[in-house]
């Protein structure tokens, strides 16, 4: 992947995490115990693909520095861990990410049982 194919993806998949956190935002000032099935699916979805979104752009980002990390079961935390490495995100992000990666199930789950 070339710096130029990068940036342009990178501005792609920027404007789909704005669009999907603009959605979550709706979401949240919604009653979420009033949730409906249908609600609480869209909850779910929006919230892994925020959390898709960033993986994919630093995936692409190692790619372009031609990194590329095994799949493998902790290849979520590793993807952080070699983005902090690299730059790419600061500690502090790697943090927050790590946690939302940690949490998002239990997140679901304590929005499911209000």
């Amino acid at each position: 992947m070339k710096a130029k194919e990068f940036k342009e993806y990178f501005l792609t998949e920027d404007e789909n995490i704005k669009h999907t956190l603009k959605e979550i935002t709706g979401l949240l000032k919604m009653d979420h115990k009033a949730f409906s099935e249908i609600e609480l699916a869209a909850s779910g979805a929006f919230l892994q693909n925020f959390y898709n979104g960033i993986e994919n752009i630093l995936k692409r980002a190692l790619i372009l520095k031609d990194i590329n990390l095994k799949q493998e079961p902790a290849w979520h935390k590793k993807l952080l861990e070699e983005s902090v490495k690299q730059r790419i995100i600061s500690e502090e992000i790697h943090e927050k990410l790590l946690a939302f990666l940690s949490s998002d199930i239990s997140l679901t789950t304590d929005i499911a049982s209000g």
